[in-house]
């Protein structure tokens, strides 16, 4: 279990210095530095949210299940927009 928590925090942190460089790609001057708050104005926010969504979904349901199926889904979610939004910029450079 601690090995594959290991493995999730691995996975989790290699993706932030791509993610980190990609405003800048389509945004310039103030605009980066606005898309740069808000992104951690949302992360701040989910750190808020987040314990409080597992501890419903845990009410509701009772199991953890769908508190770690919501711990997968965000992030997955996450991963497919930036994979789409990669996809825009490299059509609008090429």
């Amino acid at each position: 279990m601690i090995l594959g928590f290991c493995l999730a925090s691995g996975g989790v942190y290699s993706g932030l210095a791509t993610f980190w460089s990609v405003p800048p790609l389509f945004l310039g001057g103030t605009a980066a530095a606005g898309a740069f708050a808000l992104i951690n104005s949302v992360a701040n926010l989910s750190g808020f949210v987040g314990p409080g969504m597992m501890g419903w979904l845990l009410q509701i349901t009772g199991s953890y299940r769908a508190g770690l199926w919501m711990c997968v889904g965000v992030p997955l979610v996450a991963a497919i927009s930036m994979q789409l939004l990669a996809g825009s910029v490299l059509r609008k450079a090429g």
